[in-house]
């Protein structure tokens, strides 16, 4: 992927020929990969040259703003609760993932921006309010699964009683779902979602990533 997501976009734009809006926002696969262009674009400019691992480093960035993130949420409690955090968050398994330009920074990255916008959704204040939008606009534009943050983003402000927020927040889902699908076309190798609910791989993956951290390989 990194051929073609990252060396192919800085190509683009140190031709001539990318550089535009669209170019930063078409889709790719399943993804709108505005953000992790930008990062891709701004590690260019500042370098001159692409750079795998300052991109990777960036994208693992992302693991400690969630970490750093949990413990403002969890402040004034007992520090032991993060403790079980650390090995899932910070763990070898997933060794690929952080060593992986493109994923580092995509997959990372929408978790940040995704988490940043349900605990601003449980905070009081338009401020709050503004940011949790931004911020979920920030994870839809970074990976296809960001999408997921305004159902979630729904149930937190159910669960807080914040449900005067409910309207603006289920309007903003519908623009930001509609501006996203606009001009979609599925990816002709890859199958409909709807196929990770009948075999049921999505849970299986799920429950795969929650154990990972204690598997012992021979």
């Amino acid at each position: 992927d990194d051929y073609d997501t990252i060396l192919g976009f800085v190509n683009r734009l140190a031709d001539g020929t990318g550089g535009s809006f669209h170019d930063f926002v078409r889709a790719h696969n399943e993804h709108r990969m505005a953000v992790p262009r930008l990062v891709f674009a701004a590690q260019y400019g500042v370098q001159g040259a692409v750079d795998f691992r300052a991109l990777a480093f960036a994208g693992n960035a992302a693991l400690v703003g969630i970490y750093l993130l949990l413990l403002w949420v969890c402040r004034g409690s007992s520090p032991w609760k993060l403790v079980p955090l650390a090995p899932i968050l910070f763990q070898a398994q997933c060794w690929q993932s952080l060593a992986w330009a493109t994923v580092a920074v995509q997959s990372f990255a929408v978790l940040l921006f995704a988490l940043l916008s349900l605990y601003l959704l449980s905070v009081e204040g338009r401020a709050a309010f503004a940011g949790a939008s931004a911020a979920a606009s920030l994870s839809v534009l970074t990976q296809a699964n960001g999408l997921l943050v305004f159902p979630a983003g729904a149930l937190v402000l159910v669960l807080a009683r914040r449900t005067r927020w409910l309207v603006p927040w289920c309007a903003l889902a519908l623009v930001v779902c509609a501006a996203y699908f606009m001009g979609y076309e599925r990816p002709a190798n890859h199958p409909p979602p709807s196929q990770a609910l009948r075999d049921l791989t999505s849970l299986t993956f799920f429950l795969r990533l929650l154990g990972a951290v204690f598997e012992v390989r021979g």
